[in-house]
């Protein structure tokens, strides 16, 4: 069986006033390069709910992800980025973060099935959301077609799924009885 049922969706997001952001990032510079794609999720988290707010995936290099990254983070600039990583992956984070690309990264501790099983368990109690407008959103189909097939043994492509889950843990992490608590990284001007 598959880790991730049909997706529950939403129109329009909730009032901005509340609501905490977070970039799930996920390198393609592992094992298979040649298979994998660049990945980052935006994602917003209302009370339980959290939303998809935009998928970035590009086969692309290292400095032209890094230019992908800059443009988020000018677009949603409260929006702290993640990633788990791999050892392969450690001197692409030291490079976005010598280009003034700040990432939390954590060490992969364990497998591709058990860390995203918490955030299937989100996804499939209707607590994550993707747009309903696949017109206005051209990378969903994609998105849900990766999301729905991934089962975390050996699949073709993950990438969205890694990303996505990263910015899972880290809004889960922000909570603190309702109110945001500080993420790691410097802090983003509101004119950035």
């Amino acid at each position: 069986g598959k880790l991730f049922k049909e997706p529950a969706t939403y129109s329009e997001l909730p009032h901005a006033d509340g609501l905490r952001w977070s970039i799930g990032v996920d390198f393609a510079y592992s094992k298979r390069t040649s298979a994998d794609w660049s990945t980052a999720v935006v994602m917003c988290r209302a009370g339980a709910r959290r939303f998809i707010v935009k998928v970035v995936r590009r086969q692309c290099s290292a400095t032209d992800f890094l230019g992908e990254l800059r443009m988020l983070k000018m677009t949603y600039p409260y929006a702290p980025m993640h990633a788990y990583i791999g050892s392969t992956e450690m001197g692409v984070v030291d490079l976005m973060r010598a280009q003034g690309v700040y990432i939390n990264a954590k060490a992969t501790q364990i497998d591709k099935l058990s860390r995203a099983i918490p955030a299937s368990a989100t996804w499939n109690a209707g607590g994550i959301a993707v747009p309903i407008d696949g017109e206005a959103c051209p990378w969903l189909s994609h998105f849900i077609g990766e999301v729905a097939d991934f089962s975390g043994i050996n699949d073709d492509h993950d990438d969205q799924v890694d990303a996505m889950v990263a910015a899972h843990d880290a809004l889960g992490l922000a909570e603190d009885n309702g109110r945001p608590v500080p993420q790691p990284g410097p802090k983003a001007s509101p004119h950035a």
